[in-house]
């Protein structure tokens, strides 16, 4: 398919044109009823002039027998006018004149004729003052009623023709005059990627195009910055080299007094390479690689790291790749809420366990700034049997909790939760985060939960942020059948406040859907399973190198595929303890694998974990019909690949 029938552009003028042409063929149809029926009126008032003229014409010389005159008569009138025969018999039925009509043949039968010729069969009686002198048979061509509909539907396709031609060329410059800017923002993103960061882009666009032409801008400054500056590290890098390798070839003599130093000049300068050449492969592939590569990447370097520093860089280059993950997932939730993609779920919780997963994981941002962060849980509601979307619920929280951290100097940020209203099947909880922080205008307030947006474009640039995790906790809070709101004073901080009716469920049942994650799953793995062979089937190298590299640490032997028919090639071979299967391969993907191993293998019970970046519900229930058991999404995060790991090699040894 041409790229340019992809285009935004092209699906506007493709829907546009299609909503016209429909009108255009209804308008048309409806024409072309009213013009027969204007014409078939016309028609009858033609015939019932005729018939009252004829009839004038005829009653003297019929009922004074002038058979001569009658024949002169209707033969004239059988050459002047739309008339194909004229037969006319007296009162008896008797033909006194027949023209045009065989005169051994029957009358017809009035009527349009059955043959399809487009001839009208018709007659009327001559009489006058009620005394009847005959009757006169007929036929009308109807060649001149076809005629006028054809030249009438040609005139009209004509001019529908000529109006989706206007429409099309209005159209394509209205189109153009939209999307050009989105081009323009496609092309730079594409010149971005190949590494040409001076670009031009429509900044002066007052609207969203324009912020996001500004950040792009913004970003492309940064990374060539950001090159500048390691261009120069490494440069200073090699002249330490050179200086190291003068110091080898003509200052033998201090070899012995500073072999201590120079090893460690030796071993900088060679981290200074490896840090080289894994910035050179990364900017080759920048904006292309997996995020579940840098991630993973990330985590097996700090497995391996030993300085402190180093541990530290590390521990900041993974906040980052956390933080673009985290605005990379807020615009997949965005998307998929947007496209009615969301399944919610429906599971035991408790509201204490969202609660403390969320302030945990916020602690440290808060400690880092000097604030209290607090919360006021009721017992008997934080440990009440509920039922709804812990993960969801906690997203929310997550999103407004941070923005208060992000937007409070001093003071302390607290969340309530209360109970409104209680039924035997539903309680109505409300949720509020207070904060000291900033505060927000009247007029802002009401642009906070739309997409991209903030209180004003000052609080990008001083707090950062892109304006998605309000929008999506109104959503979210939407679908769970909630509301939320804001309520907030300039300078005295704000409350961020949701409602949502969560079900109630039975004392005695779970209260997660999961067990929590256990912080020994790898040395439970080591201890219990090392030795058993597992099946990898996953064709991009960066991933698969780093799925391998996690298995082997935990005793597990790997067998490699790069795409589904090697796996089922490996599986029809030798039995496995467990199989992680990639969705998207060439040759076959997973799915198909997935299918012909259950079909025919030497690994039919075997337990198959779909190990893929396809996030979505209808993803993992493809995975699930296919036969697979377990659906883990990339990015993949190790202690929970091992807690699965865990859990699925248990039953597959029951």
């Amino acid at each position: 398919m041409p790229a340019f029938t992809r285009s935004l552009r092209f699906r506007l003028l493709i829907a546009s044109l299609a909503i016209e042409v429909l009108v255009l063929a209804v308008l048309l149809g409806n024409s072309l009823r009213l013009i027969d029926e204007r014409l078939t009126i016309q028609k009858d008032r033609y015939q019932s002039k005729l018939e009252q003229a004829y009839q004038v014409a005829i009653v003297t010389p019929l009922a004074n027998r002038d058979y001569a005159s009658l024949f002169e008569m209707l033969d004239g009138w059988r050459s002047s006018e739309d008339i194909k025969y004229l037969v006319l018999v007296d009162s008896t039925g008797k033909r006194i004149v027949s023209i045009g009509w065989p005169e051994q043949q029957a009358l017809p039968t009035p009527g349009r004729d059955p043959s399809g010729i487009p001839l009208l069969h018709s007659n009327f009686p001559v009489d006058v003052y009620g005394q009847q002198y005959g009757q006169l048979h007929y036929g009308l061509s109807l060649e001149f009623l076809i005629a006028a509909r054809r030249d009438l539907m040609l005139q009209g396709i004509g001019i529908a023709a000529l109006g989706v031609l206007l429409t099309t060329l209005i159209l394509f410059s209205l189109g153009y005059w939209l999307t050009r800017h989105l081009t323009t923002l496609a092309q730079a993103s594409t010149r971005i990627a190949a590494g040409d960061y001076r670009i031009e882009l429509p900044t002066r666009d007052a609207g969203e195009i324009g912020q996001l032409s500004r950040n792009f801008a913004s970003m492309a400054v940064a990374i060539e910055t950001r090159i500048a500056e390691l261009a120069s590290l490494l440069a200073k890098n090699e002249q330490s080299q050179a200086e190291l390798e003068q110091y080898r070839q003509h200052l033998e003599e201090l070899v012995a007094s500073r072999t201590a130093e120079l090893e460690v000049a030796r071993d900088t300068a060679e981290a200074s390479n490896r840090a080289k050449s894994a910035f050179l492969a990364n900017m080759s592939h920048e904006l292309r690689t997996p995020m579940n590569g840098v991630l993973g990447m990330i985590d097996l370097a700090k497995r391996r790291m030993d300085d402190a520093i180093g541990l530290d860089q590390l521990a900041k280059a993974k906040t980052a790749a956390n933080n673009l993950l985290r605005i990379l997932n807020d615009i997949l939730d965005l998307s998929k809420i947007e496209a009615e993609r969301v399944v919610l779920e429906d599971v035991p919780l408790q509201l204490a366990d969202s609660v403390e997963n969320v302030v945990g994981t916020l602690a440290h941002r808060a400690n880092e700034k000097g604030l209290r962060l607090t919360t006021d849980l009721p017992a008997k509601l934080a440990y009440a049997p509920l039922k709804g979307d812990p993960l969801r619920l906690g997203q929310v929280l997550f999103n407004l909790i941070g923005n208060a951290l992000k937007f409070t100097q001093q003071g302390a940020v607290t969340l309530t939760a209360r109970s409104l209203s209680e039924t035997p099947e539903v309680m109505q909880v409300r949720f509020e985060i207070r904060d000291t922080g900033v505060g927000i205008e009247a007029e802002a307030q009401s642009r906070l939960f739309q997409s991209f947006e903030q209180a004003d474009n000052s609080m990008t640039r001083k707090f950062g942020g892109t304006g998605l995790g309000l929008a999506i906790s109104k959503r979210l809070v939407q679908l769970m059948g909630g509301e939320i709101g804001v309520e907030s004073t300039t300078g005295q901080g704000s409350t961020f406040w949701f409602s949502i009716p969560f079900q109630k469920r039975e004392p005695g049942s779970s209260a997660s859907a999961l067990t929590a994650l256990s912080s020994t799953s790898a040395q439970r793995l080591q201890a219990e399973f090392a030795g058993k062979r597992v099946l990898l089937a996953e064709d991009e190298p960066i991933t698969q190198e780093i799925s391998r590299i996690l298995l082997e640490e935990v005793g597990l032997l790997v067998d490699l595929a790069a795409d589904g028919l090697q796996a089922l090639a490996l599986a029809r071979q030798n039995p496995y303890a467990l199989i992680l299967m990639d969705m998207q391969m060439p040759v076959m993907n997973g799915v198909q694998a997935t299918g012909a191993i259950r079909a025919e293998s030497l690994n039919q019970q075997t337990p198959i974990l779909a190990m893929t970046a396809n996030a979505f519900a209808e993803d993992r229930q493809a995975c699930l019909e296919a036969g697979m058991n377990d659906h883990i999404a990339k990015p993949v995060d190790p202690e929970n690949l091992y807690e699965i790991l865990l859990g699925w090699l248990k039953k597959g040894g029951v």
